[in-house]
């Protein structure tokens, strides 16, 4: 009897202890970050944007209320908003060995599987990053030459050459892909990604539409990886294929066809064109519209390469140092609008303590890298087309110039864009290129100056509104150096009569 009675005793004592312990860990544990108040069981589902809405103001206004960083429980899943450049890089490039993780994303496994970015398999990432960063250093010399950014993307990748003057299908294809790639990406636009039951949905249930929206994503996707591939290996059975990164992959390490390792390289490849093509598109087509919606800017622009490199050339890469007027372009162009306006959410490995606040392990953390780029305590008039913010003049004035956006555009710690020097390589020399030789001005019809917007489409990559623009040749001078260009780097042949080969194969 005394036995048991001291067993009871020390089993009650221990449960006690263990409260007490628990009690007091629980209450010894900082607050989480404030945010919006929940709802049962769906928590702050309510409170994400539509597919429809530009989430990165939603979640800027979300700053207003809560500061900072703000903490939603999207259906039990925790969410981490940073709205501030220093706790982006205080989280996400300083710790990202607790940070760097991806989120499971059930739309995209519909959607657009086995991409390399969005693999859990370490080897793999090592692998395919590794692969694309040595590609893209070794891509300067492609870059220089006079070309669109998605054939120079196609060229490195592919070995492609697309159709100078006409569409090309196999650009078209990846738009089309590229489209459904921007939409599936966004990580909090899709209910099944909070709640994966809905997956299991079939597609013609009430409300599970965006399964057959999925399947169609998947569709285009597929086509992207598979077509161009199947080119190269052809091209490579025949003897008759072009250097590029698919081809030199291939020589070195043979693949089995229908293989993993296969399916890595060809999601390696696909993605490449996707981090390479879309984003610099975005990003150029965001400098043509500012040129026209800020016209002093473009006139500054083109005074410093008059000075500094005439009117008889270009200007090439070694000639950025000289112009650093063009430089802060550039650099504006990219904080004026990100073409990720909200980063890819990265999961954090384990719990972490950020300005006084708890963030649980398996948290989604997010940037709202548009928030931040137009906070107006780091960049004034954020709405404006200031690129003299970023000059060492500026601090002449009592002012410090802006902290420069490089650091947040392209991602961050592990998840950093393997693409970014030969994206900003090409975004300087089109901007300096083009301002060299071009007047960008809005359109003129029936003698009247037509109005433009700045206007940007929602999703994972944003681009603006469709809009006309009138490119003129500053002076029959710069004209006649477009056109001795054009004589001096004709286009290739194009590779447009394989795609058609391939595809019905």
């Amino acid at each position: 009897m005394f036995f048991v009675l001291a067993a009871t005793i020390i089993i009650f004592l221990v449960i006690f202890y263990a409260g007490v312990i628990f009690r007091g860990s629980k209450w010894q544990r900082p607050p989480l970050p404030p945010g919006p108040p929940g709802k049962p069981f769906i928590g702050n589902l309510w409170d994400l944007s539509s597919p429809d809405k530009q989430d990165w103001e939603h979640f800027f206004n979300l700053k207003e209320r809560y500061g900072p960083i703000c903490y939603m429980n999207i259906a039990g899943q925790p969410l981490v908003m940073l709205n501030d450049g220093r706790l982006a890089l205080q989280l996400l490039e300083k710790r990202s060995s607790i940070h760097s993780s991806r989120p499971a994303h059930p739309f995209l496994d519909i959607a657009w599987n086995d991409q390399v970015s969005f693999s859990f398999q370490r080897n793999s990432i090592s692998r395919g990053r590794t692969s694309l960063t040595k590609t893209f250093e070794g891509s300067k010399r492609i870059s220089e030459s006079y070309k669109k950014a998605g054939a120079i993307i196609l060229k490195i990748v592919y070995g492609y050459t697309i159709e100078p003057h006409r569409p090309d299908p196999l650009v078209n294809l990846a738009d089309q892909a590229m489209q459904g790639f921007s939409i599936a990406f966004s990580s909090t636009t899709w209910a099944v990604n909070f709640m994966p039951i809905l997956g299991s949905l079939p597609a013609w249930f009430p409300g599970a539409g965006f399964i057959k929206l999925a399947q169609r994503f998947k569709t285009d996707a597929l086509a992207l990886a598979d077509i161009p591939h199947d080119i190269v290996t052809q091209q490579m059975k025949d003897g008759t294929f072009s250097p590029s990164f698919l081809s030199e992959v291939l020589q070195k390490h043979p693949v089995k066809p229908g293989s993993k390792e296969e399916t890595i390289l060809k999601w390696s490849a696909g993605s490449m064109y996707a981090g390479g093509s879309d984003t610099t598109v975005s990003s150029i087509s965001c400098f043509f519209l500012a040129m026209a919606l800020f016209p002093e800017v473009q006139h500054k622009a083109q005074e410093e390469i008059d000075s500094v490199i005439g009117d008889d050339q270009l200007p090439q890469s070694e000639d950025r140092k000289p112009l650093p007027y063009i430089d802060a372009v550039v650099k504006e162009v990219l904080r004026w609008h990100p073409v990720l306006p909200v980063n890819v959410p990265h999961v954090s490995t384990q719990d972490d303590v950020c300005e006084g606040f708890f963030i649980p392990k398996g948290s989604w953390v997010m940037a709202n890298i548009w928030g931040i780029t137009h906070d107006p305590s780091n960049y004034d008039e954020p709405m404006s087309f200031k690129p003299e913010r970023f000059l060492d003049s500026e601090s002449v004035d009592g002012h410090s110039p802006a902290p420069d956006p490089h650091r947040l555009v392209f991602g961050f710690g592990r998840r950093a864009c393997p693409g970014r020097i030969l994206t900003d390589e090409n975004i300087f020399l089109t901007v300096a290129q083009c301002l060299a030789v071009f007047n960008i001005s809005k359109p003129v019809e029936n003698g009247k100056v037509q109005k433009i917007t700045a206007a940007f489409t929602s999703g994972l990559i944003s681009h603006p509104m469709s809009y006309k623009l009138s490119i003129l040749p500053r002076s029959e001078n710069h004209r006649s150096l477009v056109e001795f260009l054009e004589i001096r780097y004709p286009w290739e042949d194009s590779h447009a009569e394989l795609l058609a080969s391939v595809s019905k194969a």
